[in-house]
């Protein structure tokens, strides 16, 4: 899956730097609980986010408004280019 566009870090101790390098933070979580760490960390970086229903469960955000919702390819294609042509959460 990796490409000249996509890199897998791997593991990494510290996640400042891959969040301060990020131009958008995508969470296309299908299940799961509870806050989920690492996208209040994205958030707390400033990154726009694109994720799913089941990623932004519990937590109070608005999509369209504090991130961008997507729960299928074509959707989560299109949200995230998003971030990349415009402001993110602009009309489009």
């Amino acid at each position: 899956m990796a490409s000249p566009t996509v890199r897998f870090a791997g593991h990494l101790p510290r996640l400042d730097a891959a969040f301060a390098a990020g131009r958008v933070f995508v969470a296309p979580l299908r299940f799961g609980s509870g806050l989920k760490g690492k996208l209040l960390t994205a958030m707390a970086h400033g990154l726009p986010i694109v994720a799913s229903d089941v990623a932004t469960e519990g937590m109070g955000l608005r999509p369209g408004h504090d991130y961008l919702a997507a729960d299928d390819a074509e959707s989560f294609a299109a949200a995230i280019l998003r971030p990349l042509d415009h402001d993110p959460l602009s009309p489009s």
